[in-house]
């Protein structure tokens, strides 16, 4: 069974791995629901990373390391590339601003033949290949046309503004006098052709300095100023065009005056979208107004759409408003609550996010246990909705997924038992006949999923998990090759073949109507036997997994599917990472409690971790603490395996020098004496508590960090498609072998009262009730001897058990 990678999303796929998420067809991250992708980058200072300029769709990523320039091009849908420039001169630097659609990329060096103080624009294509052009004291480069034009402002006070070609050639653009006096200009925009910038211009006025807003038009080679008296700006305020894209101008206006209760922002479009700029079809909107007291907002991106991302510069890290719509709504949450990274804006001025046209937020991301700056998060838009947050919008529960017929009408592949106000999760099961899923099972993994801590804006609780079991005749593979661990190469085969229903497969529709399935439905294979002897495979945060469950009992059948959507759903051994067998992580994903085994029976159920117990550092462990602090007391009759040696001189333990298997009480108050020492009461303990001496084949791991993990607060419903059984697969894959192993060498809990079946901490007939009442629903924890059966056995067990008391 396949121990079964965010930003629920949490974790990296891999050194240049896509992580959790899903499309761009997400939820609102107004919400703070639905899916995120996080993009992990090689990890420099965060003082040396910025988000730079996009272009449609994408946004550009620099790290300056030793003077060596890594860009990182992401596009909307979480895919990259990367590439290094190093500078001629080691003394060199190089900033990269601009990208073109062609990934050629727009910049500046600090040397120019020799002279330190000068400024060369330079051109990076794809492969890293330089050339420099316009050779001089350029200051500020802009960005670039689609055309290869390349702009900059000046460098220094009254100089002009300069243009120039991939070629090499140079235009000074000239200025007029009037707006001679230092234009500080920013983004590019195509702006329906013409080509603008925007920027700032100062000029001297009877009443002092007047700062206007600039847009010049490259199709007319025009500066248009947005008058002041146009909008009544007050001597000294101070304007700045932040970003153009297409016929939307996003200008953040800061207000000196302090009778002020927030710093305005105003929103300008051009009002017809055409390819001119019309000082009176420029309109304004007032979005400063809408801020809460004490904002102070400053416009840092604009999309095609006309919708701004603004930045609160009043609070650190500055927290985000989106206005769309002509409306001002706060981004309240990016990444779910427990998820490994957070949102985080080095700057503290919320100048490293952008918006792309397809309305993803750009941002960065750290670490929450090192601190390290590593990845670029991609945030889903606000375009439409998903209520509960289950990777599905509304209008898919509602309406169906919308897909385009061969016939080019809109069609729709309708959801059964969708409902936007309550999460529904949905898996296609093909099976070979030698492992079919039986009807128990699935009943088992539907309730579980019913049961769920997840709540629902119906007011409910769980999740509606749909099972379609279809073809159950798959071509039978009596033992499938799984060579390193690796999916047998004819899951894929089988994915592309029978995938969908007979019905589905036999439509005109068949390639639309099922890549619209896939928006929903994750697949899985049922197969007979794995060559590597393991349970399952599943990809972490992908949509594909297959089981290898021949012969398998419903209650282990059932697990080990569970445990593979685990996986699916971006859980691993450990919940948020992939330690397997941490004593303070109660998960059937966690390898010593995958299956119902004679040693846990008590208290095992088919269920993820419902609560994040306390941290174990392997290199300092306090005893004084119990492993189940942080918790509520649910798990208080589980008992968690780790292992130890006892000193030859032990006064407690017999076998003095003899690797053995202990338990870990996880109720709330017990303690574990983790060095054998015959007392509770050490800190600072160094035990390596998931290497099992006794198993040959185990690796040690000491100081190892030990997290827990709420699962079911962690799990990420939406999917991210990586093509059939492509994703990323967990390590060290658990074998049969290794649970026999388990269960030869697991001692029974001796300090489990049995007896208290109802958990109440009393033995007496209300136990004798609770437990009938299982008995006679054949609830699989009433197999008390684990022999799959619910019979008169099972209630001798108990009766034992409760004689004996606790």
């Amino acid at each position: 069974m396949s121990s079964g990678f965010a930003c629920t999303g949490r974790r990296s796929l891999g050194v240049w791995g896509a992580l959790i998420g899903a499309t761009g067809l997400a939820a609102s991250p107004v919400a703070g629901q639905g899916e995120w992708k996080l993009v992990e980058l090689p990890f420099y200072s965060y003082a040396q990373m910025q988000l730079m300029q996009r272009t449609p769709g994408r946004a550009t990523c620099l790290y300056q390391p030793d003077n060596t320039v890594l860009a990182v091009d992401i596009a909307a849908d979480g895919t990259f590339t990367s590439r290094h420039i190093t500078p001629d001169d080691p003394s060199g630097m190089v900033i990269i601003y601009g990208l073109q659609p062609d990934g050629v990329l727009t910049g500046w060096e600090r040397h120019c033949g020799g002279d330190a103080d000068q400024r060369t624009l330079l051109w990076v294509d794809p492969n890293g290949t330089k050339t420099r052009t316009l050779c001089g004291q350029i200051g500020y480069v802009v960005g670039s046309f689609a055309d290869g034009t390349i702009m900059s402002s000046p460098y220094g006070d009254n100089k002009p503004l300069i243009s120039g070609t991939r070629d090499g050639g140079r235009v000074d653009v000239s200025i007029p006098v009037e707006w001679e006096n230092s234009l500080g200009f920013n983004q590019i925009s195509d702006g329906g052709g013409s080509g603008w910038l925007g920027g700032q211009a100062f000029k001297d006025s009877d009443q002092g300095t007047v700062v206007f807003t600039v847009i010049w038009d490259r199709s007319t080679g025009q500066f248009i100023p947005i008058d002041e008296t146009s909008f009544g700006y007050p001597s000294g305020t101070q304007v700045w065009v932040r970003a153009l894209s297409g016929s939307s101008i996003a200008v953040g206006l800061l207000r000196p005056d302090q009778s002020q209760e927030f710093d305005t922002v105003w929103m300008w479009r051009d009002a017809d979208g055409d390819a001119t700029v019309d000082p009176d079809e420029v309109t304004a909107d007032l979005v400063g107004e809408q801020a809460p007291p004490g904002s102070k907002l400053w416009a840092r991106d604009v999309n095609a759409a006309g919708d701004a991302l603004l930045a609160d510069l009043s609070m650190f890290p500055a927290p985000l408003y989106l206005w769309s719509g002509g409306a001002l709504t706060a981004v309240q949450s990016f990444v779910p609550t427990g998820s490994e990274f957070e949102v985080f804006d080095p700057s503290g001025t919320g100048f490293n996010y952008m918006l792309t046209d397809e309305g993803w937020i750009m941002c960065w991301a750290r670490h929450i246990v090192t601190g390290e700056f590593t990845a670029a998060v991609l945030i889903p838009p606000a375009a439409d909705t998903d209520t509960d947050g289950d990777g599905l919008l509304d209008d898919w529960e509602e309406n169906g997924i919308p897909y385009t017929g061969v016939d080019g009408v809109e069609k729709r592949y309708i959801l059964p038992g969708a409902d936007k106000n309550h999460k529904t999760l949905y898996v296609e099961f093909d099976t070979m006949p030698e492992a079919p899923f039986t009807i128990a099972s699935k009943r088992l993994v539907e309730r579980a999923f019913s049961q769920a801590p997840v709540a629902n804006p119906d007011g409910t609780t769980g999740i509606d998990l749909f099972i379609q079991i279809d073809d159950a005749d798959l071509p039978t593979e009596p033992v499938s090759d799984t060579t390193d661990d690796a999916f047998p190469a004819s899951a894929a085969v089988f994915k592309n073949q029978f995938y969908g229903t007979a019905e589905e497969r036999a439509d005109p529709d068949r390639v639309p109507m099922l890549a619209a399935k896939a928006r929903a439905f994750r697949y899985a294979i049922g197969y007979r036997e794995a060559s590597t002897d393991m349970g399952g495979l599943g990809e972490v945060g992908g949509d594909d997994f297959v089981t290898f469950a021949e012969g398998y009992n419903f209650v282990d059948y059932a697990a080990v599917f569970m445990h593979e959507l685990g996986h699916n759903l971006n859980l691993d051994h450990g919940g948020v990472d992939d330690i397997n067998r941490k004593p303070n992580y109660p998960s059937i994903m966690n390898y010593a409690l995958s299956y119902r085994e004679p040693w846990n029976r008590r208290f095992w159920r088919l269920d993820y971790s419902r609560e994040e117990l306390s941290v174990l550092n392997e290199a300092a462990l306090d005893e004084q603490v119990s492993v189940g602090f942080g918790g509520s007391g649910r798990y208080r009759r589980w008992r968690t395996p780790w292992y130890g040696t006892p000193p030859f001189d032990s006064g407690c333990y017999a076998d003095g020098g003899i690797p053995a298997v202990f338990y870990a009480s996880l109720d709330i108050v017990t303690r574990t004496d983790f060095d054998l020492d015959c007392d509770t009461n050490d800190f600072n303990v160094n035990a390596d508590l998931n290497f099992n001496p006794l198993d040959p084949n185990d690796v040690a791991s000491p100081g190892e960090i030990m997290r827990g993990a709420d699962d079911w607060s962690l799990i990420t419903l939406a999917i991210t498609p990586d093509g059939p059984f492509g994703g990323a697969r967990p390590r060290n894959e658990m074998t049969n072998a290794d649970r026999d192993f388990i269960n030869a060498t697991f001692p029974d809990p001796e300090d489990i009262c049995g007896g208290d079946w109802n958990d109440d901490g009393v033995v007496n007939t209300l136990d004798v009730l609770a437990f009938l009442n299982d008995w006679v629903g054949a609830e699989y924890w009433a197999d008390l001897n684990v022999d799959g059966l619910v019979n008169t056995l099972d209630v001798l067990a108990f009766l034992n058990e409760w004689v004996a008391g606790c």
